[in-house]
């Protein structure tokens, strides 16, 4: 079994992934491809993995947008010494905030790349959450 369908195996194992999610990673891997709806798996380097940024945008359905951009290093430096990073961000109220962090922190643990998160509200909010 190759080394990419390992880690993704580890990950469900650990409880960081779905078994839905690495199913189609696994599916992907399996056809040739590195990417999957837009989550890719990486082999960078912790040093260029850490010059990475967190991203997140929100577009309200009145025309506001809000875009946040925020190191990787930082990002795991907060995660590591609190366990959780406080987040209040408007359309994601039915969101399970712990579920967001335990996918945000598995993410940046197994360096992947892309999105994470994408909400699209009942009133045309969206807010996605992404890595570059």
């Amino acid at each position: 079994m190759n080394e990419e369908v390992m880690r993704v195996l580890k990950m469900v194992e650990e409880g960081k992934l779905s078994s839905e999610k690495a199913s189609q990673l696994i599916e992907a891997l399996n056809n040739g491809e590195k990417e999957d709806n837009n989550v890719t798996l990486c082999n960078v380097s912790d040093e260029n993995y850490g010059n990475k940024m967190l991203k997140i945008q929100v577009d309200s359905h009145d025309g506001d947008e809000v875009k946040v951009n925020l190191p990787v290093n930082f990002i795991s430096g907060v995660l590591k010494a609190c366990g959780k990073f406080p987040m209040n961000i408007e359309g994601m109220e039915g969101i399970d905030s712990e579920m967001l962090i335990q996918s945000i922190t598995a993410a940046l643990d197994n360096k992947l790349m892309g999105e994470i998160v994408k909400v699209n509200s009942h009133d045309g909010d969206v807010v996605r959450i992404f890595i570059e």
